[in-house]
């Protein structure tokens, strides 16, 4: 018996194979009773589970719900290491990280959640999330880590996802400063970072790197708010998209937030950035709106921008907004939209 494997476990590495109800019970140490409880208790979460009599039982391949047993067989490297939770259903997987962060939880922990009731974006605003998409929030715990490098964890998770979707379907993904990655001209994705930080020593005593992404379009479709600026990955439904796309981020931001040379990660966040030599509306902290124009961003992913003036400043947060490009013939090119 291998007491530390779940049902889910067995029918995740044969995903597609039928499992007889002896084998599993044998494996798990309990009745065959037992397993068929625990069957239906995964359909009632969304798996796609095949019951054929003196068969067994089967995961479908078809099957797209995230699971720790799922998104675990992809991952490799430093992602190994995280650990991993799955809920059904949370208010905010950034809210429950920051409260376990307070209450002294260890770090490397990632949760995931099926869908949001109260998933937050920049300024209080409402995060539509849901379970249509992926939504996770990473607990890190840096050591001697200076406050003012939070932004790099904002920076690598937006790398992390622009890999991510290149390397799980065949779009190229943009970054629209600061922390917004666009797809076919739609933002698909949201990354927000809170920290803890100490007043005496100015250290991070925690940070939590709360990342939502559409991966396919809700059914029903998006909120009248959100209609013309949200969008998706992927155009239609795959069998384990979900799994192997949680699998792939985590396992690009841990490669990433490990590396050595941090150098690579300023060349492909310019590389990936939207507007760079546009002039665009800047909207400053406080809701001061000016036109500018968009210039690069500096060591610090600072976005420097040029006033009509010709006065130059050095953003840290804020948000900006970018009218699309026209075409000679005067139409709009659409992978320009943000």
């Amino acid at each position: 018996m291998e007491s530390n494997k779940t049902l889910l476990d067995y029918l995740e590495a044969r995903r597609g194979e039928f499992c007889s109800g002896e084998e599993l019970a044998d494996a798990l140490g309990i009745t065959r009773a037992a397993v068929w409880k625990r069957i239906k208790a995964l359909e009632a979460k969304g798996l796609l589970i095949s019951a054929i009599p003196n068969r067994g039982y089967m995961l479908r391949r078809e099957t797209d719900v995230t699971s720790v047993e799922g998104i675990s067989k992809y991952l490799h490297g430093a992602a190994t290491s995280l650990r991993l939770e799955v809920v059904d259903e949370t208010g905010s997987t950034n809210l429950d990280l920051r409260e376990r962060g307070e209450r002294g939880e260890p770090g490397a922990l990632v949760l995931i959640a099926r869908r949001q009731t109260a998933g937050r974006g920049r300024r209080g605003r409402r995060f539509f999330s849901p379970d249509s998409g992926v939504y996770l929030s990473l607990l890190l715990r840096p050591e001697e880590t200076p406050a003012t490098r939070a932004t790099r964890y904002t920076t690598v998770a937006g790398l992390a996802v622009c890999e991510a979707i290149e390397a799980t379907s065949d779009a190229p993904a943009r970054i629209k400063w600061v922390n917004d990655v666009l797809v076919r001209g739609r933002k698909v994705c949201g990354i927000m970072t809170e920290a803890q930080v100490g007043l005496e020593n100015g250290m991070l005593g925690y940070a939590v790197v709360g990342i939502g992404v559409n991966l396919y379009r809700p059914q029903g479709g998006y909120p009248e708010e959100l209609r013309g600026i949200a969008g998706e990955v992927y155009e239609s439904p795959r069998g384990d998209g979900k799994n192997r796309f949680v699998a792939e981020l985590l396992n690009r931001f841990m490669s990433r937030l490990n590396a050595a040379d941090e150098q690579d990660d300023l060349n492909q966040y310019r590389r990936r950035l939207l507007a760079q030599g546009r002039v665009g509306t800047v909207c400053l902290p406080g809701g001061a709106r000016r036109q500018a124009r968009l210039l690069d961003v500096d060591e610090e992913y600072r976005l420097i921008v040029e006033y009509p003036d010709g006065t130059r400043a050095a953003l840290s947060s804020g948000e900006v907004s970018v009218q699309p490009e026209r075409a000679e013939d005067g139409t709009e090119r659409k992978e320009q939209e943000e």
